[in-house]
């Protein structure tokens, strides 16, 4: 993989060309809208590379009647605490 820096402004231009240097890229200065979208289709030219997509298939689990379950069990728990601290259950 190579690195591609793009500088906008100000100081540090050697800081960059070393940083790209050491990626195996290229540094590019930028001033302006226009320099910033020459620099990115150069840099499109320079790393064409295909793209690799992976697919996935995805299978529905029903958790409907599992979590309705749950549900009620932690609202039964909720109601033996409360009540446990309210002085109803010793």
């Amino acid at each position: 993989m190579r690195l591609y820096v793009i500088g906008f402004g100000g100081d540090g231009e050697e800081t960059l060309r070393r940083v790209a240097s050491a990626g195996g890229g290229r540094s590019y200065r930028v001033d302006d809208r226009s320099a910033l979208d020459g620099a990115y289709r150069e840099i499109d030219a320079l790393e064409r590379s295909p793209l690799l997509v992976a697919s996935t298939d995805f299978t529905e689990v029903p958790l409907g009647g599992g979590l309705l379950w749950l549900t009620a069990l932690l609202l039964l728990a909720e109601g033996v605490v409360r009540a446990s601290r309210m002085g109803g259950l010793p």
